[in-house]
């Protein structure tokens, strides 16, 4: 809080999430809903599992157990199947509100109109969608009344399309020396550097290009590095786009590095507001992106 987050969000091992690092025990998340609350803070629960593994009478408990939740004061769900959005409209009466994951990425305003009838309230985008293509998104939500969200994704996300990518786990892939519990696709994570790859059957004569093939693969499947969306002009271009909120998503990281990131984030923000109030939109962009390139990336 003090680095200067305005919400929280977490996920719970009883609750069909995407992803299972670092999740709250279960026991802990009525505590961590007043512990926020008594901060001044709103926290969110990520229920955005794309798929909802129960019959009818597995879906009536998730429900009261999403409804428990709504009562104990939680302020928003994060959801991702359609499904579950379904049976919360039909059940009604939550108090809490929906966000849409980027889990289930949202690429055109016919996508946010869909889920807007689902109830939904906030949109956050997926990585792949320039600051430009969301805009008319954007507008869309604001006249709405519903908010949007982005992720800050220098330190976070899969590098293809994030709830369809088989890359995340080991069980997807057979690249045996990647290490345990890696994702492929992860960007930073550079788990897919020395894959490893060797020939089989090939031509002796073509072995030298062994090498070249694996680094192919490897730019591949880490998309050579950063997303390439992932920069100041793109953060900026939803910036004045108008998008609501800037999250830091990557649940694993140490406190330490959460606190620091989220403070540079904030900076990041007021820079991004100062260049505005100061220049044309055009000139405006351009001294962000200079501003932000001067910044040690160390920092971060």
């Amino acid at each position: 809080m003090k680095a200067g987050a305005d919400e929280l969000y977490c996920a719970v091992p009883a609750l069909p999430a995407y992803g299972s690092a670092e999740l709250l025990p279960d026991k802990d998340l009525k505590p961590a809903i007043k512990t926020a609350h008594a901060l001044g803070v709103k926290i969110s629960l990520a229920v955005n599992s794309m798929f909802i593994p129960c019959a009818r009478a597995g879906a009536r408990r998730l429900l009261d157990r999403l409804a428990a939740l709504d009562q104990a004061g939680l302020d928003a769900f994060i959801v991702s199947s359609p499904a579950l959005f379904a049976l919360l409209k039909e059940r009604g009466g939550l108090k809490a509100r929906l966000h849409l994951s980027s889990i289930q990425p949202c690429f055109n305003s016919e996508t946010v109109k869909l889920f807007l009838g689902y109830g939904v309230t906030r949109v956050i985008f997926p990585n792949q969608l320039s600051g430009a293509e969301a805009a008319p998104a954007i507008k869309l939500c604001r006249k709405a009344g519903a908010e949007t969200e982005i992720f800050d994704y220098r330190f976070f996300g899969c590098t293809y399309v994030n709830g369809r990518c088989k890359l995340h786990r080991p069980n997807f892939h057979t690249f045996v020396k990647v290490k345990e519990g890696a994702a492929l696709c992860r960007s930073g994570s550079g788990a897919w550097r020395g894959l490893g790859l060797k020939s089989f059957d090939a031509d002796p004569a073509r072995t030298g290009e062994l090498r070249e093939v694996s680094g192919r693969v490897a730019a591949r499947l880490g998309c050579g590095g950063p997303l390439r969306i992932a920069d100041s002009g793109a953060f900026f271009d939803y910036f004045s786009a108008g998008t609501d909120f800037l999250k830091y998503g990557t649940r694993s990281d140490p406190s330490e590095a959460k606190a620091r990131r989220v403070a540079a984030m904030r900076s990041m923000i007021a820079a991004a507001g100062e260049v505005s109030a100061k220049f044309p939109h055009k000139k405006a962009r351009a001294a962000f992106v200079e501003k932000m390139n001067r910044w040690d990336p160390h920092g971060f």
